[in-house]
């Protein structure tokens, strides 16, 4: 990988989250820098939908501050949040299943005004996922849990994104199809897309990302460059299965 600016675009600093009595983060911290794929890996239960629910503005955090640009977004809507350059691909896809794949591209550049970018954006995401095109008729429902999670992406770039927030994109897809999107994912970084990525399968994750931290049950037990922890003997025993 590139060397990548140090400055940071996305900041967590000490979040603090519950659901009712249960507390499911205690004082996450970290930092995703422009041009950065940082990864966020952690077994089942550690928090990490929690965290990015945090940073996209769907979940408002107990304590702590969330700042995109050195600006305090903490408790700003997730809406307000895609116009200025934030967009998050859900775990399990949320297509709309009866929409065409046109119509779920379009709705994913609700906030703008401008057709021939749209249309200039929707013809890229169609280069980047050309299943995408020769299907964009279809109803989303019908698609593969490959095809949807593609769709899913696309529809999220639709609203230019400056930072992709992506929740287990590997999750029910194939394996050849979590390959094509992983390097999906890498193509879009060089184009200056900042992702923060979190993701089931560890060894894939650490080796595509920058940097990476690793949650343990609400709380960051590790951090540090994705290749360093790709050969940390607690990480691979842990989450590698080695």
């Amino acid at each position: 990988m590139d060397t990548v600016s140090d400055a940071p675009l996305l900041e967590l600093e000490g979040i603090e989250a519950s659901y009712g009595p249960v507390r499911v983060l205690h004082g996450v911290s970290l930092q995703v820098g422009a041009g950065e794929i940082v990864t966020l890996i952690g077994g089942n239960g550690a928090g990490k939908t929690t965290t990015l629910g945090c940073a996209a503005g769907l979940l408002r955090p107990g304590a702590g501050r969330v700042r995109l640009d050195g600006a305090d977004i903490t408790g700003v809507p997730a809406h307000a949040l895609v116009a200025r350059g934030l967009a998050l691909v859900p775990e399990g896809r949320r297509v709309f299943p009866r929409l065409s794949v046109a119509e779920n591209l379009a709705l994913g550049a609700w906030t703008r005004r401008d057709p021939d970018g749209i249309a200039a954006d929707r013809e890229h995401a169609f280069a980047l996922f050309p299943i995408l095109a020769e299907r964009r008729q279809q109803a989303a429902g019908t698609l593969s849990g490959g095809e949807q999670q593609m769709l899913a992406i696309a529809r999220a770039l639709m609203c230019r994104p400056r930072l992709l927030l992506m929740d287990e994109p590997s999750l029910g897809v194939a394996p050849l199809l979590v390959a094509r999107i992983l390097e999906t994912v890498v193509r879009l970084n060089r184009e200056g897309l900042a992702v923060l990525l979190v993701e089931q399968n560890a060894h894939q994750a650490l080796r595509i990302a920058h940097r990476a931290y690793v949650l343990e049950t609400g709380r960051i037990a590790l951090a540090g460059p994705a290749r360093e922890l790709l050969h940390d003997s607690r990480v691979r025993q842990a989450y590698l299965g080695e």
